[in-house]
């Protein structure tokens, strides 16, 4: 629009032409100047409003400095892990879970992949987000993760916070986590679930995935090849 200035503030009103020689003061009254239309112009140095300067010297919209990214919001999801001090476990372990929406099962495999170390079945807890909400779904798959290794691990040195919690170079490629929940839709849920495992579960983040527990279905029935059609009724 005309009236607008670069901006979007309303441009000032242009200054009114001068009397007519009839209309003036007479030459003896004081003369009296009519304020000037640049006065209403901001100095060069200021800033316009919803702006502010950056280090650089450059400028840069207010609104947007202040919004905040989906990735810091997924990161209020998960509080900091409790403090570890133990040794590592060294075994080679791989855990499954399958979340759905009546129940939660983790099996431990061992290096035998026949070899079933130790399993936990919450048959009353669902790992639906969208059913009882994301924290609730959570801290379902992180029990069934504990009680399963409490059992894997029975009899052994190691407890469960030597895996879930203890991480060092020895450890590498000797630990695989598979998530699979009912309700996760897309890879902002899968994103959000691993993001806050990895917060309260350090020790499992070198080789985790999080996927629809369709693609568990597809796993199992096709021997891992990934290949086919997995029907959930």
């Amino acid at each position: 629009r005309g009236d607008m200035g670069i901006f979007g503030k309303k441009k000032p009103p242009a200054a009114a032409p001068p009397p007519p020689a009839a209309m003036r003061a007479n030459p003896g009254s004081p003369r009296v100047d009519s304020p000037r239309v640049d006065d209403t112009r901001p100095s060069p140095g200021a800033t316009p409003k919803g702006e502010h300067d950056t280090s650089d010297g450059s400028r840069s919209d207010s609104s947007s400095a202040s919004s905040s990214s989906d990735s810091d919001a997924e990161g209020s999801d998960a509080p900091a892990p409790p403090t570890y001090a133990g040794t590592p476990c060294t075994m080679r372990l791989a855990i499954g879970v399958d979340g759905g929406g009546t129940g939660t099962t983790c099996v431990v495999v061992g290096d035998d992949d026949d070899e079933h170390l130790g399993r936990c079945e919450l048959r009353d807890r669902s790992a639906n987000a969208n059913s009882v909400g994301f924290e609730s779904a959570l801290r379902a798959v992180l029990d069934a993760v504990d009680g399963a290794l409490d059992d894997a691990l029975s009899g052994t040195r190691w407890k469960k916070e030597d895996v879930t919690l203890g991480v060092d170079d020895a450890t590498a490629g000797k630990r695989a986590l598979a998530v699979v929940c009912a309700g996760i839709d897309g890879d902002a849920d899968a994103r959000r679930l691993r993001n806050a495992i990895v917060a309260r579960a350090p020790g499992l983040a070198r080789r985790l995935v999080v996927d629809n527990d369709a693609a568990g279905a597809l796993a199992s029935g096709t021997g891992g090849a990934m290949r086919g059609i997995a029907l959930v009724a």
